[in-house]
């Protein structure tokens, strides 16, 4: 890993490090399509105006079973901000804003500023299913790799040692990996890191 992010590289050393993972295309926003909901939707661009698609997604799916859920964004103006980008927040980072299942069905109450991350922890109501991202200075695109590496280390760490993560009893993991590897243009969307942080401690293989 890089000597620049010495808090992912103790998160790898110390859990799992994912070595086969990699996105599926180039740019940014067909790999956050892909991992809501298994698909590109033929996108191959950033859009921001695309959308809302009507096939099933993850944050759909969770819904219809159930499931408590949020999307935690940094840097979103407001609870299921539907415009294009704003500030420091990208919407072509945020998937489940471009799909109907998700616009239809309670959005405000699931994809929500990042600000609301904190509180819900506070408050011991995080939902089952949480997904974070950080803002274009804070994820290593526009800011640099330590800065990334030390709002991770603010931000996520203390929930490693929150009873949602320590004492579930379902057992919880926590999976720290990014979109897409700018600089690899031969496999999809680039090799990229994952590390995998399991609430029982166990190194999964």
């Amino acid at each position: 890993g890089s000597s620049a992010a010495p808090y992912i590289n103790s998160l790898a050393n110390a859990n799992v490090l994912a070595t086969n993972w990699f996105g599926v295309s180039h740019p940014s926003l067909p790999n956050y399509l892909a991992f809501d909901s298994g698909s590109t939707q033929g996108v191959t661009t950033d859009c921001t105006t695309c959308g809302p698609f009507g096939g099933a997604d993850l944050g759909g799916q969770l819904s219809a079973a159930g499931i408590s859920w949020k999307a935690y964004e940094e840097s979103m103006p407001s609870a299921c901000y539907t415009g294009g980008s704003s500030g420091e927040y990208a919407k072509k980072h945020n998937p489940f804003v471009y799909f109907s299942d998700v616009l239809n069905n309670g959005c405000s109450s699931h994809v929500v500023p990042f600000s609301q991350f904190a509180t819900d922890m506070a408050n011991g109501t995080l939902p089952t299913f949480i997904f974070v991202t950080p803002n274009l200075l804070d994820d290593m695109h526009d800011g640099t790799v330590q800065q990334g590496d030390a709002w991770l280390k603010a931000n996520i760490d203390p929930l490693l040692h929150n009873p949602w993560f320590t004492s579930n009893a379902a057992g919880a993991d926590l999976i720290v990996t990014m979109d897409e590897h700018e600089a690899d243009n031969t496999n999809g969307g680039g090799h990229v890191p994952a590390v995998v942080v399991s609430s029982s401690g166990r190194r999964l293989t």
